[in-house]
C-alpha cells in the first residue's frame, strides 16, 4: 500500500469514527472529564445503563449522556431548504446575467424563533421576483443588499442609505417581502453563482417541552443506572454539539436552559447526584446545573 492509499484509508477510518454514535459519545465523555478535571474514564468498553463509568478522586461514578435536539421538523425544514436552493439554482444558472451572482435569502424570524420559509407553491414566483432584482450595473460594488420597505416612494430613503444597499417597494415584490428581511447579491468573476439561505445559521428559541420530556425520561431510568453500578453516584450530562440548526443554543438560550434544568431538577426531585450541561455551540462550556442536596 502506497502513501496515498494509506492516507485515504486513514481518512476513511477517521470519518467512520467521527460519525459513529459510540465514538461520538466517547469524545463527549472525554471532553467532560478534561473540563471537569481530576477525572477519567475507567470503563472504556461501550456500555449502556449508564453510558460510561468514570473515576473521580478514586471513586466510581456513572455518567449518562443525553443530547439536546429540537423536535422541530428538522429533517423536513433542512430537506425543504435543500430542495429550495436546488430549484432556485437551476433557474439561476439558466439566466445569462444572474449566473454571475451568488444570492443569499435572509428569511424573517418571528419572536418565537420560527422561520418564514416560503411554501413550495411560492418558489417560482420568488425566483421571478429575485431575477428582477439582480443588479444590472453593479459598478464598483462587489455586492448589493436589497431591503424591502412598505412605502411607495423609496427614492428619498435610498439617498440616505450606505453604498451597496438598495430599498425596493414591498408591493412590487410581494413574495420576497413576505418571507425575506433582505436579499444579498454578490458579483462573481465566473458563472458559478450559488444560492444560500440563513436556515443553517438562524438561532431558534429553546424548545422547553422537548427538553423537559428528555429529562423526565432520563429521571425515570436513573434508579436502574445506579443499581447497575452497585449503588455508586450517577451524573447526567446534557450535551449540545452545535452541529445543526436544531442542536445549538445561543448565549441567552443557554442561560434559560440552565435555569429551567435547575428548577426541574429540584421540583421533580431528580435522582441524579449531579446534572451538567455541556454546550459546544460556540466554543466549549461546561455548567453544573443541578446537584442533589445531602
Amino acid at each position: 500500500m502506497d502513501a496515498l492509499d494509506h492516507r485515504t484509508r486513514h481518512d476513511e477510518i477517521l470519518a467512520k469514527r467521527w460519525t459513529d454514535p459510540h465514538f461520538r459519545e466517547l469524545r463527549i465523555a472525554r471532553t467532560f472529564c478534561r473540563l471537569f478535571g481530576d477525572a477519567h474514564i475507567c470503563d472504556n468498553v461501550f456500555r449502556e445503563s449508564p453510558d460510561f463509568l468514570i473515576c473521580h478522586r478514586g471513586r466510581p461514578i456513572g455518567l449518562e449522556l443525553t443530547a439536546y435536539v429540537m423536535q422541530c421538523s428538522k429533517n423536513e425544514l433542512e430537506s425543504k431548504d435543500s430542495q429550495f436552493r436546488d430549484r432556485v439554482k437551476k433557474q439561476w444558472q439558466r439566466d445569462p446575467h444572474a449566473k454571475y451572482f451568488t444570492v443569499q435569502f435572509e428569511f424573517k424570524t418571528s419572536p418565537n424563533g420560527r422561520l418564514s420559509f416560503p411554501k413550495e407553491t411560492e418558489w417560482c414566483r420568488l425566483v421571478e421576483e429575485s431575477l428582477r432584482l439582480v443588479p444590472q450595473e453593479p459598478g464598483p460594488f462587489l455586492s448589493e443588499t436589497i431591503n424591502f420597505h412598505p412605502v411607495v416612494n423609496v427614492q428619498a430613503a435610498n439617498r440616505y442609505l450606505q453604498r451597496g444597499v438598495r430599498v425596493v417597494v414591498c408591493e412590487d415584490y410581494p413574495v420576497l417581502a413576505k418571507h425575506c428581511s433582505s436579499v444579498l447579491f454578490t458579483k462573481l468573476e465566473y458563472p458559478f453563482g450559488e444560492v444560500r439561505t440563513n436556515v443553517g445559521i438562524t438561532w431558534l428559541n429553546l424548545d422547553l417541552p422537548q427538553l423537559q420530556r428528555t429529562l423526565e425520561e432520563k429521571f425515570q431510568k436513573a434508579p436502574t443506572y445506579r443499581c447497575n453500578i452497585g449503588g455508586a453516584p450517577v451524573w447526567l450530562l446534557i450535551h449540545v454539539d452545535g452541529n445543526s440548526l436544531f442542536r445549538r443554543l445561543s448565549d441567552r438560550n443557554t442561560q434559560q436552559a440552565i435555569q429551567f434544568i435547575s428548577e426541574l431538577h429540584q421540583q421533580a426531585k431528580s435522582p441524579y447526584d449531579r446534572v451538567y450541561l455541556l454546550n459546544q455551540t460556540k466554543g466549549t462550556q461546561l455548567h453544573l446545573v443541578g446537584r442533589k442536596l445531602t
